[in-house]
């Protein structure tokens, strides 16, 4: 979907996110995305892979692209801008999970917060108030628990007839516990509530959408473990494309709102970004 509105052959395009196939492929073809809070957007028609984390998603050309779509889809009114009275405020985090980020990565994040103290907003680095690496992990964990629940009649497949990485997730999977589940349940809880709680004065967090440019060849879809983790905290996620590197890769960055503020969001993306 992201790499045929790329190539121009269709105006918008909508994909599902449940680790991070809607924010990172946009961050990849050098195009915008916006996955909106999850839950918020029947899942009616598409097949459960994880339903705590299954959320339609919409890719655009450019932002304002993306956010219409969605607008359109979700019937949402369009919400005022930031007050003009008041700064706009956007963190970001540092994290140790950011550490294996290229040089051009850094840059290119960079790059949008110049443009957003640029146009008014304040942007400031806050240390992370959690492990987003753990977060990752266990957004993976219960991914692939309920993917092997909802996916194990695949597993009666023969070969060929079911990807190798999709037939050993499910299999993985289906080896985790309930009572791991649920603690791990828990945790994602509790680690929720300790960002959200952190990032509460702001209106956003900017953020890096992957490691590296994508990866060469059709072996593998690139690196969702910057995403992943702002997936399980249920947020809306708008990718943002943010630079081109010298051999005419894309890179794009990640804007995150508040569970349940996707018109906030919204509204921070029209006024700034779009």
């Amino acid at each position: 979907s992201a790499a045929a509105v790329a190539a121009g052959m269709v105006p918008l395009a909508v994909g599902t996110q449940t680790v991070a196939s809607v924010n990172r492929p946009a961050a990849y073809c050098g195009i915008a995305a916006f996955k909106p809070t999850t839950g918020s957007l029947l899942n009616a028609g598409i097949a459960p892979l994880a339903t705590s984390y299954d959320t339609p998603g919409f890719f655009g050309w450019s932002v304002a692209d993306a956010i219409y779509a969605y607008e359109a889809i979700a019937h949402a009114n369009r919400p005022p801008a930031v007050p003009a009275d008041r700064q706009a405020m956007v963190y970001m985090l540092d994290d140790a999970h950011l550490m294996d980020a290229t040089a051009d990565v850094v840059a290119a994040v960079d790059a949008v917060r110049e443009r957003l103290i640029e146009r008014g907003v304040k942007v400031e680095r806050r240390a992370s108030p959690i492990d987003f690496a753990r977060l990752a992990a266990l957004q993976w964990s219960t991914t692939i628990y309920e993917a092997g629940r909802a996916m194990r009649g695949f597993l009666q497949l023969a070969d060929g007839q079911i990807g190798s990485k999709l037939r050993e997730a499910i299999t993985r999977g289906c080896a985790i516990s309930e009572t791991q589940y649920l603690d791990e349940r828990q945790e994602i809880s509790r680690l929720r509530h300790t960002l959200q709680t952190a990032v509460a004065a702001a209106d956003a967090c900017l953020w890096p959408a992957t490691p590296s440019t994508a990866p060469e060849g059709l072996g593998w879809t690139g690196d969702p473990k910057y995403i992943g983790p702002w997936t399980a905290s249920a947020g809306p996620i708008l990718s943002v494309p943010s630079a081109v590197t010298g051999d005419g890769l894309p890179l794009g960055c990640i804007v995150i709102g508040k569970p349940g503020a996707d018109a906030e969001l919204v509204a921070l993306a029209k006024r700034y970004l779009a």
